[in-house]
């Protein structure tokens, strides 16, 4: 019997509009961003996520103070903006957050995507 999976993962970047990242490179944090901006630079993420908008902004040590905190923000693709700092959050735990959005943004696409939906879908 064949296997079906009808709640496919999604995607880390599907459903995403834009990203924005803060943080400093000689942070003890900066393994999470790296990580991040290596998943945005993929040659195959990137023909694959076209419209997803991503900004990358370095912060630096000032007075052995941070100017900025370090944060990751996120749009999804119905506006709602979700903010993380890096020093607490990883990429599986700011999936675990984003992943019910972007399942319900899934959902709607699939539900007004539907084959049945389209007049042309059977014609010969």
């Amino acid at each position: 019997m064949p296997k079906f999976n009808f709640f496919p993962h999604v995607n880390f970047l599907a459903y995403i509009k834009k990203i924005s990242i803060r943080y400093n490179p000689c942070g003890t944090y900066n393994d999470n961003c790296r990580k991040l901006i290596h998943l945005i630079e993929n040659k195959q993420k990137k023909d694959k996520f076209l419209n997803l908008d991503y900004k990358l902004e370095l912060i630096e040590l000032e007075n052995e103070n941070y100017k900025d905190e370090p944060l990751i923000e996120i749009e999804m693709q119905n506006s709602k903006v979700f903010k993380f700092n890096p020093e607490n959050y990883d990429l599986m735990e700011i999936q675990r957050v984003i992943d019910n959005e972007q399942q319900q943004l899934h959902h709607n696409f699939m539900k007004n995507n539907l084959l049945e939906n389209n007049e042309d879908s059977f014609r010969l």
